[in-house]
């Protein structure tokens, strides 16, 4: 598989391409936080897309009944609407370890991470201590097409700690999400994703929208210099192997 995102200079097929000759980490190195992160969105974004058309044949990828979801985390944005009172609030949202499955023929899957931390500031008793040990989302991504996908999901929050475990809080989520992400035959690494719908927290519905990036993409823009893209492959490998 040869793949090449906005890098200069000769390339041969199986060279592994050091980040200082791509424009992308040009851009990247030096700037400001939210500069940052929308470049490494363009990055990934060009990266999803590309990819499954050169590495992921779908025959290949049918040819396994399940692949592998695996990410680091993901930081996300967004907002809840209405709140007590009237009137909407800020969502921030922090996630680390997330993994699952899914099976390809019929786009169904499921993802758990250990950790998820939600913020609501200045929403009583709400804007702390909102860090939730297990979460749980099931999803059927009805378009999956070169790493592009959509489709409704389900997931539920639960075991909220704040100095201790709180058995009473829970957060179920009803809604649509739709991303990009990088496929190979086995394994699905999100990129960056959308999600919006409906949520009861505690007893008490809001809607609600989000957009998150993968910390995949933060990781490589803070790496910088001595790493290197891997054409032949597509990995990534420090520098010096």
């Amino acid at each position: 598989m040869l793949f090449i995102v906005f890098c200069s200079g000769k390339i041969s097929h199986t060279q592994a391409i050091s980040l200082d000759y791509c424009i992308c980490n040009q851009y990247l190195l030096g700037m400001s936080t939210k500069s940052t992160i929308l470049k490494c969105v363009a990055f990934f974004a060009v990266l999803a897309a590309g990819m499954p058309a050169h590495a992921n044949d779908m025959d290949t990828r049918d040819a396994h009944d399940f692949s592998i979801n695996f990410s680091l985390g993901n930081i996300g944005i967004g907002g809840v609407f209405p709140i007590e009172g009237g009137g909407n609030t800020f969502e921030g949202s922090f996630s680390l370890l997330n993994f699952g499955a899914e099976h390809n023929r019929t786009g169904f899957g499921v993802w758990f991470s250990p950790f998820s931390a939600f913020f609501w500031p200045n929403w009583g008793d709400r804007d702390v201590g909102n860090i939730s040990l297990a979460h749980l989302n099931f999803y059927w991504n009805v378009l999956s097409h070169r790493g592009v996908y959509f489709g409704p999901f389900g997931s539920v929050n639960y075991l909220f700690v704040n100095d201790g475990v709180h058995w009473d809080r829970y957060m179920l989520t009803v809604g649509l999400q739709g991303g990009i992400r990088w496929e190979t035959s086995r394994l699905n690494l999100p990129a960056f994703f959308v999600e919006t719908g409906f949520r009861i927290i505690d007893g008490t519905g809001n809607f609600f929208v989000s957009a998150k990036i993968d910390l995949l993409p933060l990781l490589l823009s803070s790496l910088g210099r001595g790493w290197l893209l891997v054409v032949e492959g597509s990995q990534l490998l420090p520098s010096g192997e």
